[in-house]
């Protein structure tokens, strides 16, 4: 007998139907190169990631970006899997690429770390892009635990010499010798920029008579990072990074400086009371705003003892959110156990005291200009508010940035009236501050 479906049913089956297809249109589609990625990624998060965490503690910091890997062809015509490799600290930058490679061959995965860095003078003679046809640079090999395993040295296009990090002192026969790479920072403030010297890495290079690429497994089309670098410097085997100017502290978190300020008053109990001034220069003693990307910075430190010898400290100092020659929000962190080289030390009345308590609370509110509210004139506006004035000269700063209190500037000013004020000129680490409260 024929079975006929009822109308209820009918509706399910074309429900059912409908989601089917909806489900399978949005699926996404499963192809080799996923399946080798995703057999890659899974091969080297079990293996290599715990491998390393288990014998390098000090590896440098690095962040693998998965979402980027792709297949690519070598010019050796092997496959392998190819993503972005970002070093939060040293990183390459502008002219250089980093990358991961993973190669699948029938002893199962292997991995190596493929570092290329263009010569300056080759980044910018072609439009900060490479090619290997006219590559002038080098291209290194690492293991994942940062371990070096071969390179070579190009110049226009030609492998020119082999790279090695043994003691120079064993190089057998002529040919051989020490190339520096050395990184450069360049830091802009509109159209003026500074290139400052970071870090040097040196190999043993020996002349070859190799062509080409010399059976290197390099990737056919590699980009290389990094910003935009200007001006155009023939710096030799070197390349610049982006970056701004360094205050020290100025990574730490924000606090409530409210809840830091709170703890002396929690007690009414009578007591001595001391304000320093902490100033930890450029360069000390020399007046500069600045040294390398350090400009320097100057903080408090509150102190109130108690009869018993007791004492409540808090060091704090004022920070701008972000580096910038505009008016931007400001922070206070807490610089306990902060660095100086120079600092002055007050002894003062319990009025005075809540007289700079207030001062920098009223502070919390404010934002930060590097010609008017920066650091060090908070410290001024603290130390006003006690009756105490420090002394404040003034210093032109570099690349148009107009002129204001500085660090250095305040660092040099004490250590020449060291008779007026109780200065202290050896350098130390700040108190450690006791906390929100």
């Amino acid at each position: 007998m024929k079975k006929h479906s009822s109308p209820k049913l009918l509706f399910w089956q074309m429900v059912v139907l409908f989601l089917a297809s909806c489900h399978k249109e949005e699926t996404t589609p499963i192809t080799q190169e996923s399946i080798l990625i995703a057999s890659a990624q899974q091969w080297f998060e079990s293996s290599q990631l715990s491998k390393a965490s288990r014998t390098m503690e000090d590896l440098p910091k690095r962040v693998l970006i998965w979402d980027e890997a792709e297949m690519i062809t070598l010019t050796t015509g092997a496959q392998a899997v190819a993503l972005p490799l970002h070093y939060i600290e040293q990183d390459p930058g502008a002219g250089a690429s980093t990358q991961l490679l993973l190669y699948s061959n029938p002893n199962g995965w292997q991995t190596q770390i493929l570092k290329i860095i263009s010569d300056s003078s080759y980044f910018y003679a072609n439009g900060q892009q490479m090619n290997w046809s006219n590559f002038s640079g080098i291209v290194t090999y690492y293991d994942w635990q940062e371990n070096f395993q071969s390179g070579s040295s190009f110049r226009n296009g030609k492998r020119t010499g082999t790279l090695s990090v043994s003691d120079p002192s064993t190089r057998a026969g002529s040919g051989c010798q020490m190339v520096t790479i050395t990184y450069y920072t360049q830091v802009c403030i509109g159209n003026d920029c500074v290139s400052t010297k970071d870090y040097d890495i040196q190999y043993i290079e020996c002349s070859t008579s190799g062509g080409g690429g010399g059976g290197l497994p390099l990737p056919i089309n590699p980009t290389l990072g990094g910003g935009v670098p200007r001006p155009n410097q023939p710096l030799t085997l070197a390349h610049l990074k982006p970056r701004g100017f360094t205050i020290p502290g100025q990574d730490k978190q924000p606090i409530d400086l409210s809840k830091y300020l709170d703890c002396f008053w929690a007690s009414s109990a009578n007591g001595s009371y001391q304000i320093t001034v902490y100033i930890d220069e450029p360069e000390a003693g020399s007046g500069e705003t600045k040294f390398g990307l350090n400009v320097g910075h100057s903080f408090v430190g509150l102190k109130k003892t108690f009869a018993d010898g007791t004492a409540i400290e808090q060091v704090f100092g004022f920070y701008p959110t972000e580096y910038t020659t505009d008016w931007v929000n400001a922070k206070f962190v807490n610089n306990g156990g902060s660095p100086y080289t120079v600092s002055a030390t007050f002894s003062i009345s319990a009025q005075q005291f809540l007289n700079a308590s207030n001062a920098a609370s009223y502070m919390t509110s404010e934002m930060y200009n590097i010609e008017t509210q920066n650091c060090t004139d908070a410290v001024f506006y603290i130390f006003d508010a006690t009756g105490i004035s420090l002394p404040k000269n003034k210093s032109t700063f570099l690349f148009g940035a107009g002129s204001g209190h500085s660090p250095g500037q305040l660092g040099l000013d004490l250590r020449n009236q060291a008779s007026q004020y109780p200065v202290n000129t050896t350098a130390g680490n700040a108190p450690n501050s006791k906390g929100p409260c």
